[in-house]
């Protein structure tokens, strides 16, 4: 059997079940409890007790036979299952299958009188010895609603299942009920407190606080202890770590006391544990993230795991980003930063902070500022000196994001002066500074025309990226400075050796209808 579908295989020119492990020449059938029976048994049923032949629907297909019970909770189907209990000691496991899916038909009819004592302990097969009986059994359990207020015992006695899909469904349908089964909390919390499988234990979480709200403070004593793994065997069980996290996360405001397990949870070395410390902080509020703020930006910025990643960022949202940007801790000012290069709207009254931060020792920082003044457009317009400044900074990436800053916040006057300051590294040394230069004036258009011998001059430089800029400056700068260099251009789209500079020096002098001028043939590339 299936942990989830049972099968049986069905032989196609008999209509017969093959025993269990006999080859029959067909595809296995999924045979889903309720929906599904034996074409004879069905025949049977049919004709002994008149169901209406409408309320089967046989199905063909790929040269089997599929028939489906229709699922409209009719009497006549309803009345089925009575008389389909009676197979409860077939030997085949589809009778009782059915019987166990066919109590659906008494779904929300606590007073039918089909639904007695007998009839739901024969539906709840859950001593049954196939495992897949006793799943589609547990499955129906959840549906049946406060008719199963009366039969609680039984499913918490089925909590001993050794299935634990079968243990999950049953505390379901048990935390479905709420505090009308509050005597079977008992039952609940020891599944919480030793059931081998992490998803029933925090399926029993949910359950317990439905069914008994007052037991959240002993739940969150039974994960705090498991956080702690005081006993030498329980520190390398990272799933049930795992689970203690998101069980305290699941309590919320009951495992406050123990967030400072929580914090120190955000260093394990399993990247689940960290992960759900993080959402569990988040969950208790600024007061408990704050204690723990500069282990999540450093998890927020350089964990290698993306999902420890984003939960860190979303427990940092609890707090202020505009105080983070005074921290001593550069991972604190990374994301505060990062959050407001995201929202223009939040980074506008904090336009001083941000320029400031155009000094901060880290690069990436700096970056991120000119970035979220770039974003507050006009708003910058009162620290253009400081955008100036910047354009020297030692990072190519720094400066190029502060000249695309400084081009949505400045004038023309200034910038005119931010291009005579990005003229001077067309010489420079490195030629990353080279590159980040030309590109600085390709940002600004036609502004850079005044700058055009320095640009032609670097169309000879021996580092393509810079080659590659000072193209796209060019082209940038007009028609006038293309034809002053139109030559370099038709020499570079026929015989550089970078494919990306063919195509710009190509697209340039075509742009403005001077590749037939220059002698490029139709096809250069």
């Amino acid at each position: 059997s299936d942990p989830i579908r049972f099968f049986q295989r069905i032989d196609p020119r008999s209509g017969r079940h093959g025993a269990r492990g006999e080859e029959l020449p067909c595809r296995s059938t999924p045979l889903a409890a309720g929906s599904c029976m034996h074409g004879r048994q069905q025949h049977r049923l049919k004709v002994k007790h008149g169901v209406p032949p409408q309320k089967i629907r046989v199905c063909w297909q790929g040269g089997e036979t599929r028939r489906r019970r229709c699922r409209q909770g009719a009497p006549e189907v309803q009345g089925l299952c009575s008389t389909t209990l009676r197979h409860h000691r077939a030997r085949n496991t589809g009778p009782r299958g059915f019987e166990a899916g066919s109590v659906q038909g008494f779904k929300h009819r606590p007073t039918c009188p089909g639904l007695t004592s007998q009839t739901f302990g024969r539906a709840t097969q859950f001593s049954d010895e196939d495992r897949g009986v006793r799943y589609h059994a547990a499955i129906t359990m959840g549906t049946l609603g406060e008719a199963l207020v009366t039969h609680s015992a039984a499913l918490a006695k089925a909590l001993a299942d050794e299935d634990p899909g079968i243990r999950l469904y049953i505390v379901e349908a048990l935390g479905g009920l709420g505090e009308k089964v509050a005597d079977q909390a008992d039952a609940l919390m020891e599944a919480l407190r030793s059931d081998d499988d992490t998803h029933v234990r925090l399926a029993a979480t949910r359950a317990l606080l439905r069914v008994r709200p007052t037991s959240g403070e002993a739940a969150a004593a039974v994960f705090a202890l498991e956080l702690r793994a005081l006993e030498e065997e329980l520190r390398d069980e990272v799933f049930y770590r795992q689970c203690a996290t998101e069980g305290l996360a699941i309590l919320g405001d009951i495992g406050k006391p123990h967030a400072g397990l929580l914090r120190q949870a955000l260093e394990d070395k399993f990247h689940g544990v960290r992960a759900a410390a993080a959402l569990a902080l988040a969950g208790l509020g600024a007061d408990e993230v704050r204690p723990g703020s500069e282990v999540l930006a450093r998890l927020a910025k350089d964990d290698p795991n993306e999902g420890v990643r984003k939960a860190a960022s979303g427990a940092l949202g609890r707090l202020e980003p505009a105080d983070a940007l005074k921290s001593d801790d550069s991972s604190m000012r990374y994301w505060a930063v990062s959050t407001l290069a995201g929202d223009a709207s939040a980074a506008e009254p904090r336009a001083a902070e941000l320029a400031g931060m155009l000094q901060d020792p880290e690069t990436a920082n700096r970056h991120l500022a000119a970035v979220a003044l770039e974003g507050i457009r006009q708003a910058a317009t009162p620290y253009c000196e400081a955008l100036l400044a910047s354009l020297s900074d030692p990072d190519a990436s720094v400066r190029i994001a502060t000249m695309k800053a400084l081009i949505v916040a400045a004038d023309a006057e200034t910038i005119g002066r931010a291009l005579e300051v990005v003229a001077g590294s067309l010489k420079s040394s490195e030629a990353s500074l080279r590159a980040a230069a030309a590109e600085c004036m390709a940002c600004t258009g036609l502004a850079a025309k005044p700058h055009t011998e320095g640009l032609i001059e670097t169309l000879g430089d021996e580092e393509f990226p810079v080659r590659l800029q000072a193209v796209r400056a060019l082209e940038g700068a007009g028609r006038m400075a293309v034809r002053e260099c139109g030559a370099k251009l038709a020499k570079l789209a026929l015989e550089d050796p970078d494919i990306d500079v063919r195509r710009a020096a190509t697209g340039c002098l075509r742009e403005f209808r001077l590749d037939k001028r220059f002698g490029l043939p139709d096809q250069t590339i």
